[in-house]
């Protein structure tokens, strides 16, 4: 009899060890994709960085040209094209120290 319940002691105990295991299978498969969404998520909103990077260098080239255009015509008084260009430091601070990593490498043309 002592046997017996000896045998069934220990199956009892596999199967809680069992159920154990799946558990923990289970926050393992739980945390895996957690992580690749976290990593989708951060990929998107890079991308989505990246292009607003990319667009306000582009805008800051095209008034500093526009700028530049109109003083050398003679239709913007230097210093007020001065103040103006003094204003475009602050958008170009955010992307020489805030956005450079989201812009492309100059080696790419950029």
């Amino acid at each position: 009899m002592q046997r017996t319940n000896k045998w069934a002691s220990a199956s009892a105990s596999a199967d809680k060890f069992e159920e154990e295991v799946g558990r923990v299978m289970e926050q393992a498969k739980e945390l895996h994709e957690s992580g690749a969404s976290l990593l989708w998520k951060i990929s998107n909103e890079e991308q989505s960085l990246r292009q607003k990077a990319i667009s306000l260098e582009s805008s800051v080239r095209r008034v500093r040209s526009s700028i530049n255009s109109l003083v050398s015509k003679k239709l913007l008084d230097p210093k007020f094209a001065s103040k103006l260009e003094e204003d475009l430091q602050r958008p170009s601070s955010i992307l020489t120290d805030g956005a450079a990593a989201f812009l492309p490498t100059k080696a790419q043309g950029f």
